[in-house]
């Protein structure tokens, strides 16, 4: 019998986002937002002078730390580094492509 992965946190599990700005402001407003006491937060709003080194820092930290369950990214960034996404091969913290409001989801990516 296969062994289920476990989510070690002491209280909950977070919800971390690489999305546009209005995409990443509507969950937050929603209630995921989480800023730690190092003044680490749980997101990262890409717009035109992002970096692809920021995008694969931030998808690289949010995929290693312990209280992330779930990871929210908008799809067009996710092709900016299709090749971490699809190299990635970890249950948690699953990873979720979402569509974003000028870039409609394309389901030749999935």
């Amino acid at each position: 019998m296969a062994s289920r992965a476990q989510i070690h946190t002491s209280n909950s599990a977070l919800i971390a986002m690489i999305a546009d700005e209005d995409t990443v402001v509507g969950f937050l407003l929603a209630g995921v937002g989480n800023v730690d006491l190092r003044r680490k937060a749980n997101y990262l709003i890409v717009d035109s002078k992002t970096t692809i080194k920021q995008i694969e820092d931030a998808f690289k930290e949010f995929t290693t730390r312990e209280d992330i369950a779930v990871m929210l990214i908008s799809q067009y960034v996710a092709n900016m580094i299709r090749f971490l996404v699809d190299s990635y091969n970890r249950p948690v913290p699953a990873i979720l492509e979402i569509p974003s409001k000028d870039h409609p989801y394309d389901p030749t990516h999935d």
